[in-house]
């Protein structure tokens, strides 16, 4: 069970009477006129409803879904939106540019032992108690997220930070991308923690309707595939070591045939993934590219739109990205308030 930001800010005030929540609603634009966001069309039930506005709008969709949002509503690159034959209301240049995200690779193990999370013959007495441990006491297999450790490192391209991040398993994650597999092992998922790649997101249509367009360019520098392969080894390494060698692992991604560098890279090329930590896409700042005024998180161009997501992240932190977008709402919100009792 995860205590997310839903139990933490919202659940606890859905009482007031001045919020009003809505499930199973899709922002198909925001309206404007005359510089302002007068209001929201939404798609709800099939039908298409406008909310107006008297005051601000405060967009928090997400890296993906807030420069989307934008897009749709005629806010973006000039250019962009009139391939996709979208109306330019606001040319603003760097919504969708800037696209940042942690690109990861992964070491999976297979093992016999039955020491570690896996549904196999040696295993059933704990897979059946499994159910009761967790509702009397919290405990047992149900009660891990599966992803139980993690760490910081330094590879030999580091300066004085680290440059990748571990999240260890004590389970098999499956080379062919299946929910469960049978049998034990143990894998690592490895990430660069400063990547200097960066992707953008653009709008299209496909059968008519408008769709994000998303471009992440992952290794499009060189310093991020460089990194990304040292940390694979230096992973191998932390496998190979004593208290790891005593699960007797067999590693089956990338595999015995993959020994040097330019293996780890193939590799890589053809099954690295995203960490799911994109953000960026309309970043805070001062210059021509900058979306959103780091003073207010309002829109430029717009008085009465703030963002309140990872979006606007200048750059991308060094390590999860959870935490710190919850702290962006916190401080949004800090200046909605701060402006209110200024007015």
């Amino acid at each position: 069970m995860r205590f997310s930001s839903y139990n933490a800010f919202l659940q606890p005030v859905l009482h007031r009477k001045n919020l009003e929540v809505w499930t199973g609603t899709e922002l198909t634009k925001l309206v404007i006129k005359d510089g302002r966001v007068t209001g929201v069309a939404l798609k709800r039930n099939d039908k298409i409803v406008e909310v107006t506005c008297a005051g601000e709008v405060i967009l928090s969709a997400g890296a993906i879904g807030t420069p989307m949002a934008l897009m749709q509503s005629g806010i973006g690159p000039a250019d962009v939106l009139k391939g996709a034959g979208v109306e330019v209301l606001h040319d603003l240049p760097g919504v969708g540019r800037n696209l940042r995200d942690h690109v990861d690779g992964m070491i999976t193990v297979r093992s016999p032992s039955a020491r570690t999370l896996g549904l196999s013959f040696a295993n059933w007495r704990r897979l059946i108690s499994a159910p009761f441990a967790f509702g009397s006491k919290r405990k047992g297999e149900l009660s891990t997220n599966y992803v139980v450790a993690g760490g910081f490192a330094k590879t030999p391209l580091a300066d004085e930070l680290p440059d990748v991040q571990f999240h260890f398993v004590p389970g098999y994650r499956s080379h062919r991308g299946r929910l469960i597999e049978w049998g034990h092992g143990f894998a690592v998922h490895t990430c660069v923690l400063r990547p200097q790649s960066v992707g953008q997101i653009t709008v299209g249509r496909e059968q008519g309707e408008l769709v994000p367009l998303i471009d992440h360019r992952f290794f499009s520098h060189s310093r991020d595939a460089e990194v990304l392969v040292e940390g694979i080894k230096l992973a191998r390494r932390i496998f190979a070591a004593g208290p790891m060698a005593d699960l007797e692992g067999s590693e089956i991604l990338p595999g015995s045939d993959v020994k040097n560098d330019a293996d780890i890279l193939a590799y890589l090329r053809a099954e690295a993934l995203t960490v799911y930590h994109p953000v960026g896409t309309a970043k805070m700042g001062h210059d021509a590219m900058a979306v959103v005024n780091s003073d207010t998180l309002k829109v430029y161009g717009l008085a009465n739109l703030r963002i309140g997501d990872a979006s606007v992240m200048p750059m991308l932190i060094g390590g999860n990205t959870n935490a710190p977008s919850m702290m962006i709402g916190e401080k949004c919100a800090r200046m909605i308030t701060s402006d209110w009792r200024a007015a």
